[in-house]
């Protein structure tokens, strides 16, 4: 494993997440980058803070859930 981020409960995780993955990127390829959430929901949520972000279509991460595996 090379890198493992934890975040307190009280943030808001999704918002910070969609900004480590802007600042991150090299323009709007996001495909590199994999997610993986609890459960089928948070991938939308990430995916509308990510739009709002771009302004401009681009390429998900690929995102599994736990239930997946």
């Amino acid at each position: 494993m090379e890198k493992v981020i934890t975040y307190p409960l009280r943030e808001n995780f999704i918002e910070r997440l969609a900004d480590m993955l802007v600042a991150s990127a090299s323009g709007t390829d996001l495909s590199r980058y994999v997610c993986v959430f609890g459960g089928k929901r948070p991938v939308l949520f990430l995916n509308r803070a990510l739009a709002r972000r771009f302004k401009k279509s681009f390429t998900p991460p690929v995102v599994f859930s736990i239930d997946a595996f």
